[in-house]
């Protein structure tokens, strides 16, 4: 079938000229649809982790170099039905939630924006389905606002809202 995912030659690059500073130099990449694989990207604090899945989730461009998704470049592309396919499941689960919203936004966000269910009963299916994958209750945190929760619990619910989009 191909690469889900390829990077070729992407480099990125801050500034101009002499005070032009290297993020990303030459990353090349693939992985394999037909034998996925876990792996990890290690590296020291500014050593360019975060830029480069900055870049591979569309948030940066990078200045050199092509990114493709199932075959395809993501160059110019990155909206909604990207995002339907390409789900991010931050490090950081205090910084990812707006404190003044309960947990079951976040889900009827996700629910409403991408277009996923009409009627209020697939919706609340959708997301006890989504919630039960990653063992959490509904009705035990969907009323709570995300400082109530721990970052276990916060992680677990990004992996959830994940889910719901099948990327």
């Amino acid at each position: 079938m191909g690469n889900l995912l390829e990077l070729n030659a992407v480099s990125k690059f801050y500034g101009k000229g002499r005070k032009k500073i290297s993020a990303l130099e030459d990353i090349n990449l693939a992985i394999n649809s037909n034998h996925p694989e876990i792996f990890t990207i290690a590296g020291e604090s500014g050593s360019g982790k975060s830029t480069l899945a900055n870049i591979i989730l569309g948030f940066d461009k990078p200045s050199t170099g092509n990114i493709a998704i199932n075959g395809k470049s993501i160059s110019g592309v990155v909206g909604k039905s990207f995002y339907r396919d390409v789900q991010a499941i931050f490090q950081d689960p205090f910084g990812v939630y707006n404190p003044f919203y309960r947990i079951e936004h976040i889900f009827n966000l996700v629910i409403r924006n991408f277009g996923l269910a009409s009627q209020a009963n697939m919706v609340r299916t959708m997301i006890e389905e989504a919630l039960n994958v990653v063992g959490l209750e509904g009705e035990d945190v969907l009323r709570k606002y995300p400082h109530q929760l721990s970052g276990g619990q916060r992680q677990r619910l990004m992996m959830a809202r994940a889910f719901m989009m099948k990327p």
